[in-house]
């Protein structure tokens, strides 16, 4: 079993026995499992200055490496559950197939399987992509936040204002353009209208000159929710924000732990599902609340609360 142990030993001989040993204490590790690579997807097209990133341990390092010359490798990355690494120089364009491998000491993974990917001239990439944190509720009305941050096909670097189109896959029109911040991010908050899966992508194509650059995102929607209508959740209101009947109140206003005295308790009627973390006052124009931090989960969609004893 994985964890530290502790043996001892001792001697039987003739009916005697001596005193057990002092403890020898070792750790037994967990096998190494071989990590992901999450992008550049297979098939697709990427710039000059290629953004590789996966998944991983937290412990030891990442290997890259190019199939067909095992021996060079790309780069060694601190081992981390989510990984990226950034070409600094301009690969040749072509069509390129890497792995990659986790070790920790003298234990090593075993390669992941090939990824094959195209590298070409292009203005614009893809750098990362936030994950999927929820699964939006279709009778809700329930969106769910996407993210992508475009790089330069030149430099590597974030670039501000990029045009980012968002659509469904196998769709032609898009449901919504979105522009880079100065951090390189832009943002969309998808509300899907069936329950089910749905395949959103980023497109850069239209500002790369007609060279196809996307971004997939798996969205899994609900019908409905009906253990948040036979369980409400329980909160704690900010003090000096007090809930009459019939108030609407964001989710930025409640705190999962009690802040101060003086919090009123309060039951939301529907789900408490985080869709992004954020601050206090991106959402509020109050002062985040005494005895707690500005940093909380908020959601988009406005939940009407009701006292604890009126349940």
């Amino acid at each position: 079993m994985p964890g530290p142990h502790a043996l001892e030993v001792k001697q039987k001989a003739d009916g005697l026995e001596s005193d057990w040993s002092e403890p020898h204490r070792f750790t037994v590790k967990e096998l190494l499992r071989t990590p992901e690579i999450d992008a550049p997807t297979p098939g697709s097209f990427n710039p000059r200055k290629p953004t590789i990133r996966g998944k991983g341990e937290t412990r030891g390092q990442i290997l890259l490496r190019h199939e067909d010359a095992p021996e060079n490798l790309i780069d060694t990355l601190d081992g981390v559950a989510s990984w990226r690494w950034t070409a600094k120089d301009p690969w040749d364009v072509g069509q390129y197939t890497i792995q990659a491998q986790q070790t920790d000491d003298d234990e090593s993974s075993s390669w992941s399987e090939p990824r094959t990917f195209e590298v070409i001239d292009a203005r614009y990439g893809i750098g990362d992509a936030g994950p999927v944190l929820a699964q939006p509720v279709v009778s809700n009305h329930e969106s769910v936040l996407l993210r992508v941050q475009v790089l330069s096909g030149i430099t590597g670097e974030a670039v501000e204002g990029v045009k980012v189109e968002w659509r469904i896959a196998g769709e032609q029109a898009a449901m919504t353009t979105s522009v880079t911040g100065p951090d390189g991010w832009a943002h969309y908050l998808y509300t899907p209208d069936t329950a089910g899966e749905h395949s959103v992508l980023a497109d850069l194509t239209g500002e790369n000159q007609g060279v196809e650059i996307t971004q997939r995102f798996e969205v899994s929607a609900l019908p409905d929710d009906a253990w948040a209508r036979r369980r409400p959740v329980f909160r704690y209101l900010c003090p000096g924000i007090r809930w009459q009947p019939g108030v609407s109140l964001h989710r930025c206003d409640a705190y999962p732990e009690r802040p101060a005295q003086g919090a009123q308790l309060v039951a939301w009627q529907g789900r408490d599902t985080g869709i992004e973390r954020r601050s206090d006052r991106s959402r509020s124009n109050r002062e985040p609340c005494p005895g707690y931090p500005p940093t909380v989960r908020v959601g988009r969609r406005e939940l009407v609360a009701g006292l604890r004893q009126q349940q």
